[in-house]
Order: C-alpha cells, then sequence, then structure tokens
C-alpha cells in the first residue's frame, strides 16, 4: 500500500528462455517518499530486484523471489539470464549501498560491486554464485560450452593516477561532472 506522495517503480531489466519452454523474467523496483530520485542522498530510496518465472508461455506467473543483495542494501542491473549447458542459471546483478538518515553516501562509497547469481532448479531459488569485482557495472555473462563462463563488464571508478589517459574518464564522480 503506497500512501500520495510516495514513488513506485518497476522496471523490467532481464529476461530469458530456458530449453524447457520456461520464461523468467528479471525486474527491478525502486521505491521512495516521492522527491526526485537520488539514491546517493534520499535516505528513503530502496532498490530491490526479483525474478518471476512463467511455465506456461507467460498467461500465470510465479511468485518473486528477491535477490538478496547482502551486505549491500541495493540490487539491480540491466542484464540477461543465461542457462549453462548443464541447465544452472546465471544471472549478473550490480549492487550498492544506500543512504541513510541523516546520512547521504560520500563519493567513495557510491561505487558498488558485481555479483554473479545462480539457480539450479529452473529460476525457483537463487544464490549468491560469487562476486565479480569491485568499482564494475552493466555486466553481461557468455556461457561457454563446458560451463565455464566469460564476463564483460564495466570499471566504472575515478582515474588513477597509474592509467593510461584513455582508459577511464577523469569526470567519473566529480560534482561539476556528475
Amino acid at each position: 500500500h503506497w500512501e500520495d506522495g510516495q514513488s513506485f517503480i518497476n522496471t523490467c531489466s532481464g529476461c530469458g528462455y530456458l530449453q524447457d519452454g520456461t520464461i523468467i523474467v528479471q525486474y527491478m523496483s525502486q521505491f521512495n517518499d516521492g522527491r526526485p530520485l537520488s539514491p546517493a542522498t534520499d535516505e528513503t530510496h530502496g532498490c530491490a530486484t526479483y525474478i518471476v518465472r512463467s511455465t506456461d508461455h507467460g498467461k500465470t506467473w510465479s511468485e518473486p523471489v528477491n535477490l538478496d543483495p547482502w551486505p549491500y542494501e541495493k540490487a539491480g542491473d540491466i542484464a540477461r539470464i543465461h542457462q549453462g549447458p548443464t541447465g544452472t542459471l546465471y544471472i549478473p546483478i550490480g549492487l550498492t549501498l544506500g543512504a541513510k538518515v541523516g546520512k547521504p553516501l560520500i563519493p567513495e562509497q557510491m561505487d558498488g560491486c558485481a555479483a554473479l547469481y545462480s539457480s539450479e532448479d529452473s529460476g525457483k531459488t537463487w544464490r549468491r554464485y560469487g562476486f565479480m569485482g569491485p568499482n564494475v557495472c552493466e555486466i553481461d555473462v557468455l556461457s561457454l560450452d563446458d560451463d565455464r563462463m566469460i564476463a564483460a563488464v564495466r570499471l566504472q571508478r575515478k582515474k588513477q593516477p597509474f592509467d593510461h589517459p584513455d582508459l577511464v574518464s577523469p569526470y567519473y564522480l566529480d560534482p561539476e561532472h556528475h
């Protein structure tokens, strides 16, 4: 139940079609008290990622399964769901901290990480398979023939003195270029 002034947004962020015909959909729910969206400073902002599945071509859908972001507070990213050759499902998700009451995030806390979640029961349950590294986002994975995977991620961090000039933007998280 949402009271006047609250905002709630659901975004379909990924999907997959399994070998047995099951449709899997990942969606992100974002919510706050109605102010303009600013996840780094809005202590009322929340973000969660859910998975639903349909075994009847989308006529009915399962109850949503929440992907637990612990030790982070927020999970969400646009990602494809992949099925490996042994049937295991994989989905990469970005994880971030959230602002707390009276404690907005400082720039060093705004970088999250990525985690790979897996399901061995056609998407009914999910577990965190492992972390894919800090300061990354926009993750995609591709299952290889022997149940190995290759991942592509965008490294998102402030430029370091030892970086090649063409590797990263010097403007990330600078207030005048935010």
